[in-house]
Parts: structure tokens; sequence; C-alpha cells
């Protein structure tokens, strides 16, 4: 288990314990400094789900394959995803954006889409659950990495 990922899991249950807020404030304020720079934890549990987490994330694979990925075909068009990223807001906010490119199978001109889905997320433990305009994904959050089903596959950003 990382650091970062040690700290995330006892730091809520220390810091309740601990009568003065001064202190608690202080403890809170070292955990940043103490994890990678991609995640830091400043906030407090609030009925059993941690917020003020913050992160910033770049999709790196898909099912562990690299970018770009192709999604398959329509037999008109090759779909693939060519980059992404997924931010997460202290204040329980999410924005991610996906860059698109479809190929046309009979002129091979290609156009390049993003797409950009906003809402709220949840973090329980490393269960990680997006709510967004697209719908609802779930995931992990652990050590600096977050994954997501999407239709079936496994979105890893890091």
């Amino acid at each position: 288990m990382t650091v970062h990922a040690t700290l995330r899991r006892y730091l809520p249950a220390l810091v309740s314990r601990i009568a003065t807020p001064s202190i608690a404030l202080v403890a809170l304020a070292l955990l940043p400094a103490a994890c990678s720079n991609e995640i830091s934890v400043t906030g407090l549990r609030e009925s059993g789900r941690e917020t003020g987490v913050s992160a910033d994330l770049t999709l790196a694979t898909i099912d562990g394959a690299g970018l770009p990925f192709n999604l398959g075909s329509t037999g008109e068009a090759i779909v693939e995803v060519m980059s992404g990223n997924l931010n997460l807001q202290q204040d329980g906010s999410f924005m991610r954006q996906t860059s698109i490119r479809t190929t046309s199978s009979s002129t091979q001109q290609a156009d390049v889409s993003s797409n950009t889905d906003l809402g709220s997320y949840t973090l329980a433990g490393e269960s990680l659950t997006l709510f967004g305009r697209g719908g609802t994904l779930t995931g992990t959050l652990v050590g600096g990495q977050a994954t997501l089903q999407i239709d079936g596959r496994e979105w890893a950003y890091r």
C-alpha cells in the first residue's frame, strides 16, 4: 500500500480522535506534502464519504492497451480514443474530457472531436462514482491512479 493510500485510509480516523481542531487542520495541511503531486486530500469525511479530494489525471490505457485505442468500426468509420483527462475538484465536482478520432473507411478523412462530461463524484474508501450528464460511472481511486468502467472497458487514468 502506498504512503498516500495508507494516509487516506487511516488519517480520517486519527483526525476524528484529535480534540483540538487546530491540530487536525495542521495534520490535514501536511497530508498533501506526503502524497504524490497528482492527488491531494484536504478535507474531512462527511457521512461516510471523503470530501476534498483533488486530482488531475491523464488517460493512460484502455483495457491495458495504450493510446490511440481503437474502439471499433461501423463499416463506414473507425473510431479511436486519442487522449483523455479526468479532473476531480475538492468541491466534489468533476470534468472528464475525451478526444475521439473518427476516420472514414472510404475517404480516409479523419475528424477529431472532444467530448466533455461534467458532474459530481463521491469517494467511499477507494470506490469512485461519477454522476455526470452522460450517466453514472464507477471505478476506483488508488495511489494516484483512477480506473473507470466505461462500456465494459477499463479506462486507467494516471
